[in-house]
């Protein structure tokens, strides 16, 4: 027991009165801040239950004196609230307890992540005010020492109190990044939660399983830093099971996820001590747990703390990882130039909101669109195109306002849109963001109007196993256009921008009206080695023939997965020019200006043509019972661009279609490209720049 302080609530400010009275409590207070159907705590009282032999005889003694005023529960809804109360009067049961007294359980109607009140009011039944006024004692008073649970994952959290946002202000600060909202999420704030109880106690362990985005996120950084300046001591058991990231164990084998959803999750453990005073850093421990469920509850259930064989960790600046990385290469790798150093201009792609109103296979369809745009009401043209609800990005009103203005203004354009690998669409063009379009980059965007120019299209960070996350788009594209994973936005780099000097119009057609959009200190230095010129085109295509090189990806994987990449200059003059070679063929051939004459893929066989469930086997593409695309190596089926396998998604993304001669035709030279490709990128690697 131990002697705490709390507020006098019955405090007036007559003289003689204290504002704060000592008040006797146990040392150890634990807390679950999410307790739903109060499994962690049950666990608990299982536990000390099972320490208790030899001496059971006082267990009725123990738990009414020192178990019951230790455990505490929060929990928002009322029905696991309800079955929480249930469960642990069960589980006390079976323990042969016998309530004494009329004390009851501190599991309490209440929301975690909102501050004490002190005033309870009288809004709500006496009942409910007292639970509020209870749960406010032990978020203000209670010197919680323990914090275990599982707490929710929300990114589009409703969380959002002063409290909670003041506190996860230590997270986000010096980020300098374009999207913190996963910062938002339930479980982070929880985790701060954690923190903030433990560092106002001055000592305590903080036990979560939750997500394990955390533990590598880029813009969890700043995060990591602060439970490091926080803990003494941080264990973490991965037990990844991530369905986004098509996880396996490192021998190939079936990796599954603990619990039945997408994300993967840790349990993780962060301790401090009361005699802690950072000055010797923080210890990282990590252990990486893949397999079967069933694997994964065996090994949990077989090792404890102590058993578990934890490799140590020594997190790097700038992002200090909670997982093993090799950085040994990083001295090598930073001598290269970055892209967002060598290209002076790059934009996320465009995020439509609205694909179903903004992406089309026709300009006719887009006409069609804009004109029921004008001609309907709204009602109207949300059930036509089943639009759904307008949301904070997008609305009807909006598009019609945006369209009718750009078309007064001469900049509605009906686009070229790089959709997915070899699949291109069209789109309206307006020149104005959260217009019909909900995020476009325009001002970077104008650029690719220009039939001339073209771009790059990689990403900042990857969640996919292997880097092969780079692509080339002549028009203007989607955000997705080379992952749909959440953390893998596809990022432009045009090799031109508009030339101020043109005038006003954005819609410059010739060489002319563009700039390079290339660094021209890092131009000087690649001219060096060449001893004569470097072009923007071969630059470019120097560059796209490095991103290909299959010893590059592997090499340096741990920094392509983190940050966009960097590119190796070049040994020398022969070397940069062979590999520009090999780089302007890809470049050629992803965009479909050179495509070797299709030899394979043979579609003979006459049918509907008619796209039902495309399956690959033994050779063949069959797109329904009695057609398909004959001789397909299963490279080509299996080959990745980004998280794609175009010879796969672009036929699914027909299925119940009937595919054109052009079609046939496209889908013929999509195999044939993926086939050349992985032949370029062979030759690529006999590079001595790349070994």
């Amino acid at each position: 027991m131990i002697d705490h302080e709390v507020v006098n609530d019955n405090y007036t400010g007559k003289r003689g009165e204290k504002p704060t009275i000592t008040r006797r409590m146990h040392r150890v207070q634990i807390l679950d801040p999410a307790t739903g159907t109060g499994t962690f705590l049950a666990a608990v009282i299982r536990q000390i239950y099972a320490n208790m032999e030899g001496q059971r005889g006082g267990w009725n003694s123990y738990v009414e004196q020192h178990l019951l005023p230790r455990l505490n529960g929060f929990e928002l809804m009322m029905a696991s609230y309800t079955i929480a109360h249930l469960k642990l009067n069960m589980v006390l049961r079976e323990t042969s307890y016998t309530s004494q007294s009329d004390q009851r359980l501190r599991v309490y109607l209440t929301n975690s992540l909102e501050e004490h009140n002190a005033e309870t009011g009288t809004l709500f039944a006496t009942a409910i005010s007292n639970e509020a006024a209870e749960a406010s004692h032990i978020k203000r008073d209670c010197p919680v020492m323990v914090m275990v649970g599982n707490p929710p994952y929300s990114v589009s959290s409703s969380n959002n109190s002063d409290y909670i946002t003041r506190l996860l202000d230590d997270y986000k600060r010096d980020l300098n990044e374009r999207n913190i909202q996963p910062l938002s999420d339930d479980y982070i704030k929880f985790i701060r939660l954690g923190q903030e109880y433990i560092s106002k106690n001055g000592e305590g362990i903080l036990a979560f399983i939750c997500n394990n985005s955390f533990l590598d996120g880029i813009i969890h950084r700043q995060m990591r830093k602060e439970l490091m300046n926080t803990f003494d001591k941080i264990y973490i058991l991965d037990l990844h099971g991530n369905s986004r990231k098509k996880e396996t164990a490192p021998d190939g084998s079936k990796d599954e996820n603990v619990f039945d959803i997408m994300q993967g999750v840790s349990i993780n453990i962060f301790y401090r001590s009361k005699k802690s005073d950072n000055k010797h850093g923080c210890k990282i421990f990590h252990f990486d747990l893949y397999g079967t469920r069933e694997k994964k509850f065996e090994f949990l259930q077989g090792y404890n703390l102590e058993s578990v064989p934890w490799k140590e960790l020594h997190p790097q600046e700038p992002y200090k990882f909670f997982v093993p990385k090799d950085f040994s290469l990083q001295e090598e790798y930073e001598k290269g130039f970055k892209l967002t150093d060598i290209f002076m201009e790059n934009v996320s792609g465009v995020k439509t909101s609205k694909d179903i109103v903004n992406i089309w296979d026709s300009p006719q369809e887009v006409k069609q669109m804009v004109n029921d745009l004008f001609n309907m009401d709204d009602e109207q043209f949300r059930v036509k195109y089943n639009i759904g609800k307008d949301s904070r990005d997008w609305s009807i009103a909006r598009s019609r306002e945006d369209v009718l203005e750009a078309k007064d203004n001469g900049t509605f354009r009906i686009s070229s849109y790089t959709y997915r690998p070899f699949e291109n669409k069209f789109i309206v063009y307006t020149g104005k963001t959260n217009g019909i379009v909900a995020r476009p980059r325009f001002r970077s965007f104008a650029s690719m109007l220009n039939p001339n120019n073209f771009s790059l299209i990689v990403c900042r960070q990857i969640i996919s196993p292997k880097w092969q996350h780079v692509f080339i788009a002549p028009f203007v594209s989607d955000m997705c256009s080379i992952s749909t994973a959440t953390k893998e936005i596809s990022y432009v780099f045009p090799i031109y921008i508009q030339n101020p000097a043109v005038g006003g119009s954005i819609f410059g057609e010739n060489q002319g009206d563009l700039l390079p959009n290339l660094n021209p200190d890092i131009v000087a230095k690649i001219t060096n080695f060449q001893r004569s010129e470097a072009l923007p085109t071969t630059i470019f295509d120097y560059i796209y023939a490095v991103l290909h090189s299959p010893n590059y990806r592997t090499k340096y994987k741990e920094f392509l997965k983190i940050d966009f990449p960097r590119i190796p200059y070049p040994e020398n003059k022969e070397e940069y020019h062979r590999l520009s070679d090999l780089g302007g063929q890809l470049r050629r051939l992803h965009l479909m200006q050179e495509v070797p004459t299709p030899k394979h893929a043979k579609f003979d066989n006459p049918g509907s043509n008619t796209v039902d469930k495309p399956e690959y086997k033994d050779g063949c593409v069959w797109i329904n019972k009695e057609q398909c695309f004959a001789d397909v190596p299963e490279l080509a089926w299996n080959f990745y661009i980004g998280g794609y396998q175009p010879a796969q998604k672009w036929l699914k993304d027909r299925k119940g279609r009937i595919l054109s001669y052009d079609d046939i035709t496209h889908y013929r030279r999509i195999i044939s490209i993926l086939l050349e490709t992985d032949r370029l990128m062979k030759k690529i690697d006999q590079s001595p720049t790349l070994k």
